[in-house]
């Protein structure tokens, strides 16, 4: 069966491999803003990109292997900016990035990456936006 950790790292991976979005974030001098969604760390950088897990639903096969899952995910874009601008951008990219893809990784394979929904930035704070894309994934190890 595929953990969520593992389904995690190949997700962030698949970001990370993404040229167009790792340049406009390098741009922003925050290249490294690519993780999980519980990550901490001292000093909060914006813009980022933060991916989270949500269901992960195993289907056994005959001998009951649980070799398929379906996985669905959120990836959330953060901005720290005026106006909204940014934010719906990031988003943009990151769902440019994942939309129809498929991913490698060495515990599964994804075949294509779907778009559930797509939510545009909205206020998370005072000076804080967030936009959030959800995702589903049928894996196979």
């Amino acid at each position: 069966m595929i953990s969520p950790a593992q389904a995690q790292e190949g997700i962030i991976a698949k970001l990370k491999a993404n040229i167009t979005l790792v340049a406009w974030l390098t741009a922003l001098s925050v290249a490294s803003e690519i993780r999980e969604s519980y990550w901490q760390a001292d000093e909060f950088k914006y813009p980022n990109v933060r991916v989270d897990i949500g269901v992960c639903t195993p289907f056994p096969n005959d001998t009951c292997d649980m070799v398929k899952s379906d996985i669905g995910f959120s990836v959330a874009a953060f901005s720290r900016e005026a106006s909204s601008k940014q934010c719906g951008q990031l988003i943009g990219l990151v769902v440019n990035s994942l939309f129809g893809a498929s991913i490698n990784h060495t515990a599964y394979k994804a075949q294509r990456i779907f778009l559930l929904r797509l939510v545009g930035p909205q206020r998370a704070g005072e000076d804080v936006w967030v936009s959030r894309a959800d995702f589903r994934m049928l894996t196979q190890e």
